[in-house]
């Protein structure tokens, strides 16, 4: 099962604040990879803001790639075990 969170109609500022929560949350599990479904048509300002690791804001973030799918983006973690 893969692991995403959609933040589809929320602003950036919202959006970004979300995804920090869930890489916290995703750590303690010990999940390293997780997908951000943002959409394709009217999800570009959130597929701008998440397209690099950089703008995450938080040193756990290692890459973050296109998904396969156009509304998606792909964040790879740092394994801290």
């Amino acid at each position: 099962m893969i692991s995403e969170i959609d933040v589809h109609g929320l602003t950036s500022e919202e959006a970004l604040r979300e995804v920090q929560k869930y890489i916290v949350y995703l750590s303690k599990k010990n999940i390293n990879y997780f997908e951000i479904i943002h959409g394709y048509s009217h999800g570009d300002t959130l597929k701008k803001l998440f397209s690099k690791a950089s703008n995450f804001h938080s040193n756990r973030v290692l890459k973050v790639l296109p998904c396969w799918n156009a509304g998606r983006t792909c964040v790879f973690l740092i394994d801290r075990r």
